[in-house]
């Protein structure tokens, strides 16, 4: 018998992947898919909370300040109510209050009063802005209604009056007042679901009308 016709055949080589092997690498794949998604799925909420908080600060802190300018600008004016009758500069209760206060003038020389009557109310978890269109009001006058800031617990006002005593409104009730006359300063405070509390006072400073300060 031929020696070489009996010698054993050489093996093809081994290519591609076994079965087990592709299941693996699959396995593996999944394993690190689902740790890469649940990082960027973190990164991507906190980004969103983070811009939330932002959002939600800059919302507070422009009605505190909105707040304040408006005080700050408060007016030593009196108005006609709807049936003629003398409303003071400032009227002010614990949770709401309403006040002439000086104006900007018109970034379009637009002719306009320097002087506005608006006012502050808490209710419904609620922080608005009131304006009306005119000072001396007549029946049919309507006030609009603007929303500030929600999630607002609750609001609470004082006024301190020149012989420096807090009181809970304004005019004092135990004397005839001027309703010329405005408070020294004004205590607001504001108790917020997310922020807790926040305190401010504002000292009132009746400026004359050269004065009011013109936007640009």
């Amino acid at each position: 018998m031929n020696a070489t016709a009996r010698a054993p055949r050489s093996r093809p080589g081994r290519t591609g992947f076994a079965l087990l092997e592709l299941l693996v690498a699959l396995a593996i794949f999944a394993v690190i898919a689902a740790v890469a998604y649940r990082g960027i799925a973190s990164v991507t909420q906190a980004r969103e909370n983070i811009a939330a908080h932002a959002l939600r600060l800059k919302e507070v802190q422009l009605a505190v300040a909105m707040m304040e300018r408006d005080l700050r600008q408060a007016a030593a004016r009196p108005i006609r109510g709807a049936y003629g009758e003398v409303l003071p500069a400032l009227v002010g209760a614990r949770s709401q209050l309403e006040l002439s206060c000086y104006g900007f003038g018109s970034a379009y020389n637009e002719k306009r009063s320097l002087l506005d009557r608006i006012g502050y109310a808490h209710g419904g978890g609620e922080l608005a802005r009131l304006s009306y269109p005119v000072l001396d009001r007549a029946p049919q006058t309507q006030v609009a209604r603007r929303p500030l800031l929600d999630g607002v617990q609750a609001m609470r006002l004082r006024y301190l009056d020149p012989a420096n005593r807090w009181l809970e409104s304004w005019p004092p009730v135990d004397r005839t007042a001027d309703p010329q006359a405005l408070p020294r300063a004004v205590e607001l405070v504001l108790r917020l679901d997310d922020y807790g509390e926040i305190r401010r006072v504002v000292e009132l400073v009746d400026f004359p009308p050269a004065l009011v300060a013109t936007a640009p």
